[in-house]
C-alpha cells in the first residue's frame, strides 16, 4: 500500500518492514512451527513480539490522541500488516491491532493494558444469526464463540455481538482447544456461562464495522504476503535452470507469473482504496479481492517450484497453507461473498437452490 503516503506514514511503513524482516523472518519460521506446534514457548513467543510492537507504537498509531494513541490515518494499520505478511508473522499480533481500533471508546482502565500489550487479546465475532445471548437484567453474556485465535493463551477475549463489542475475561468461559492446520496458530472455540463483560460498549455501525477493521488488515496482510511470495518465485525461476537456460524463460513460467502479477496490482488497488476511505466502505471486496489474489499466487509459486515447491526446503509451503488459514478470520469468506450479494440485491446460492 504505497500510494499518496505522507512523510510520517512512510517512516512508519519502512519501520515495520525493517522490525518485522529483523525479529519475525521467513527464515526462522520453520523452527517456529516447529515449536509452536509442540506447544513450546509459544504463548512467550506472542507477548514478547507484541510488547515490542507497543513499545514502537504500532498499536496506539490508529487511537485517537485524546485516548491516549497518536491519532495517525487507519490506513496506517494496513502499512503494518502488509509489512507483517511479507514475513509471515505468526501470534496473536493481528488481534491486537484490530482490539485497539474496536476498544478506542473503552477508556483507559480497558484501553491502556491493551495499547501498551500487558493485556493479550483474542478477537472474535459472533455469527450473523448470533449464538451469544445477553441478559439486559442481569447484565451477562451466554453462548458459544468459535474462531478464537490464540484463545487459550490470551488474557483478555475482545469478542464482538451485534452491535457490541464486549471484553471477556477467560477464566470465567470454558474452553475447547482445537488445532489449526497450520502449527503457526491455533483456535479455539469457548462457551460463555452468565459471563459478565469487564467491559461492554456499543459500535455505531455493529457487527459490520468491526468486520470491516478486521477484514481490511487481513487484506493488507494479504497483500503483503502475496508480494513476498511472488518474489520468491520469481526468484527461483530465474535461478534454476533446464535444457541450458533459467525456466523463467520458457513462456508457461512467464504467463503464469504475469497473470499472479496482474492480480497482485488489481488486489493491491482494491486494499489501497478501502485503507484510504479508513475501511468505512470497500473493505470486505477488499478482502475477497486479496484473499483469490493470495490463494492464487501461492498456488502458481507452487507450480513454478515444481517439486521441491511440495517441501520443506522452500518456505512457500508456509504461504500456502497461510492463505486457506485466513479464510476463516474474521469471518469465512463465503459469509463475506454473500454480504456483497446481498447488498447487490442478488440471490444467495441457498437462496438461488430454493
Amino acid at each position: 500500500m504505497a500510494a499518496n503516503l505522507t512523510a510520517d506514514e512512510i517512516a512508519i511503513r519502512d519501520l515495520a518492514i525493517e522490525f518485522f524482516s529483523g525479529r519475525a523472518s521467513l527464515d526462522s519460521q520453520h523452527q517456529a512451527a516447529q515449536r509452536i506446534g509442540q506447544g513450546d514457548g509459544a504463548p512467550d513467543m506472542a507477548r514478547a513480539l507484541c510488547k515490542e510492537m507497543a513499545d514502537l507504537g504500532f498499536f496506539s498509531q490508529a487511537v485517537p490522541e485524546s485516548q491516549g494513541g497518536l491519532g495517525l490515518a487507519p490506513k496506517v494499520s494496513g502499512l503494518i500488516a502488509e509489512a507483517a505478511g511479507s514475513e509471515l508473522v505468526p501470534g496473536s499480533w493481528l488481534d491486537q491491532l484490530v482490539a485497539v481500533i474496536l476498544l478506542s471508546d473503552a477508556g483507559p482502565a480497558v484501553l491502556t493494558p491493551v495499547l501498551n500489550a500487558e493485556h493479550i487479546v483474542s478477537v472474535g465475532f459472533d455469527a450473523p444469526q448470533p449464538l451469544l445471548r445477553w441478559d439486559e437484567t442481569a447484565g451477562t453474556l451466554s453462548g458459544r464463540i468459535s474462531g478464537l485465535r490464540f484463545g487459550a493463551s490470551s488474557d483478555r477475549w475482545v469478542i464482538v455481538s451485534g452491535d457490541h463489542v464486549n471484553v471477556i475475561d477467560p477464566a470465567t468461559a470454558v474452553i475447547d482447544d482445537d488445532a489449526d492446520i497450520d502449527a503457526l496458530s491455533m483456535s479455539s472455540m469457548a462457551r460463555l456461562e452468565a459471563a459478565v463483560p469487564l467491559y461492554r460498549g456499543e459500535l455505531p455501525r455493529g457487527r459490520e464495522q468491526a468486520l470491516a477493521v478486521a477484514g481490511g488488515l487481513v487484506a493488507a496482510f494479504s497483500i503483503g504476503a502475496s508480494a513476498r511470495c511472488l518474489d520468491i518465485a520469481v526468484d527461483y525461476v530465474g535461478s534454476r535452470e533446464q535444457f541450458g537456460r533459467p525456466i523463467g524463460s520458457f513462456q508457461a513460467i512467464k504467463h503464469r507469473a504475469a497473470n499472479a502479477w496482474a492480480a497482485l496490482l488489481h488486489a493491491r488497488s482494491t486494499v489501497e482504496l478501502a485503507a484510504a476511505g479508513g475501511w468505512s466502505s470497500g473493505a470486505t471486496e477488499a478482502r475477497i479481492a486479496a484473499d483469490g489474489c493470495y490463494r492464487s499466487i501461492a498456488e502458481s509459486a507452487l507450480q513454478m517450484h515444481g517439486g521441491i515447491g511440495f517441501t520443506s526446503e522452500v518456505p512457500i509451503h508456509l504461504f500456502v497453507k497461510n492463505s486457506q488459514r485466513l479464510r476463516a478470520w474474521p469471518r469465512p469468506v463465503d459469509e463475506a461473498l454473500d454480504s456483497v450479494r446481498a447488498e447487490l440485491g442478488l440471490d444467495t446460492p441457498q437462496e438461488h437452490q430454493r
